[in-house]
């Protein structure tokens, strides 16, 4: 793999992660993912709230990992120079 695909796999990480720490962390997000998904395609019929808050937390928390992880080989990809 050459760099310019590294550069390219690093910057969709970052991108990506960013995405999924917004879509987790906003008012839509939060809707599609209680409302849509848990509630009428599961059909949980628990505390909403708190999964909720989990599912949140967990998609916000996943994100920038997957963005730390796009960070990290941006670095190494520099530091090589």
């Amino acid at each position: 793999m050459n760099n310019s695909t590294k550069y390219t796999l690093s910057f969709v990480l970052i991108f990506l992660g960013l995405a999924i720490a917004i879509f987790g962390g906003s008012t839509l997000g939060s809707f599609i993912i209680t409302d849509i998904i848990i509630h009428k395609m599961l059909n949980v019929q628990g505390n909403l709230g708190t999964l909720d808050l989990v599912v949140r937390i967990t998609l916000i928390v996943v994100g920038f990992f997957i963005s730390g992880i796009g960070a990290v080989l941006f670095r190494k990809l520099n530091k090589n120079k």
